[in-house]
């Protein structure tokens, strides 16, 4: 593998980083774990999975300010909570008294 790196002008990269960043690619453009595994070689799906949701958790968050700005009732603030979910006085402390 070293020879086919400095033959390919990779000459400072390794066979393990090599294997990490084609793990990551594949993960980032939506691969399972057992897709990611079975190309890179693991045995177990841990590592897989480790790339998996790094790489889906950029996207998840994404997604869900991508539902947020498309809702049709116009609140596209995270913090309007319904009235009924909303606490009566929100200027004290649990365990500390008003002035």
């Amino acid at each position: 593998m070293r020879k086919w790196c400095d033959e390919a002008g990779l000459d400072v990269r390794t066979s393990h980083g090599l294997r990490k960043a084609c793990a990551r690619r594949l993960a980032e453009a939506g691969a399972t774990p057992h897709e990611i595994a079975a190309v890179a070689g693991h045995k177990t799906l841990a590592l897989a999975q480790l790339y998996t949701e790094a790489a889906g958790r950029e996207g998840l968050a994404d997604a869900a300010f991508e539902k947020l700005i498309a809702r049709t009732n116009g609140e596209q603030n995270v913090v309007n909570l319904h009235e009924r979910f909303a606490k009566g006085d929100t200027n004290t402390l649990e365990g500390k008294e008003k002035p």
